[in-house]
């Protein structure tokens, strides 16, 4: 005669209940960090649409391997929390990568400027602080030729002016060792349409340093 199966007890059912939730604490902990640290490299909209887009993909997908009943049999009892928690932070890292990339300051000065970068531009620094989904706001620090500056100016649409809609001291402070004085000149252009486009174009006396911002709104 067969042994009857014993009917499982009261500590047995809580078990998964009490794996789940130390897990989702575990996972919390960690979106937490890494979704910080993420935000404080850049903080731009880009930044927190692929802060978010990460989230939303790597939580069901650590929540399905926790509780896959292959994954469970096979993986130690410290894997089994390990490698679904590690799934956000390889998607941090692949958004991260990809900020990288699409906000590389010569990729963005060709795609916001000028393709083919003129030569006689150096030194060239850039920031995407874009707020909102239905704007974009970069700005760029660069060294450059007369030839070169010319070339931008001209690609630009540029017209030299005495006063532009955008703060030159808000825009240059947003560079480090970049040494502003009045005295420069200022360019600007504005496209107005659908989207309102402002390109101010900033030069120092010297003729060398430039900083020039976009905004699309």
């Amino acid at each position: 005669m067969e042994n009857p199966t014993p009917a499982p007890t009261l500590p047995s059912r809580l078990r998964p209940l009490f794996q789940n939730l130390l897990f989702l604490i575990l996972l919390g902990g960690v979106i937490f960090l890494v979704g910080n640290a993420a935000l404080s490299y850049s903080s731009n909209t880009n930044s927190v649409c692929n802060t978010s887009l990460s989230f939303l993909c790597a939580v069901p997908l650590a929540l399905l391997l926790f509780n896959n009943s292959k994954f469970i049999t096979r993986a130690k009892p410290y894997q089994r929390f390990l490698f679904p928690v590690l799934i956000f932070p390889a998607f941090i890292m692949l958004s991260v990568g990809w900020n990288l990339y699409i906000e590389y300051p010569p990729k963005m000065f060709k795609d916001f400027i000028a393709d083919p970068i003129p030569q006689g531009i150096t030194h060239l620094r850039s920031k995407n602080i874009t707020e909102g989904f239905d704007n974009l706001e970069v700005a760029f620090t660069f060294e450059a030729t007369p030839e070169a500056l010319d070339k931008v100016i001209t690609k630009n649409g540029l017209v030299e002016t005495e006063f532009t809609y955008l703060d030159s001291q808000a825009t240059i402070k947003l560079f480090k060792k970049v040494g502003w004085n009045g005295s420069w000149r200022a360019y600007e252009k504005w496209e107005k349409g659908q989207q309102n486009t402002i390109r101010t174009l900033w030069v120092s006396p010297d003729g060398k340093t430039v900083c020039y911002h976009l905004i699309s709104y």
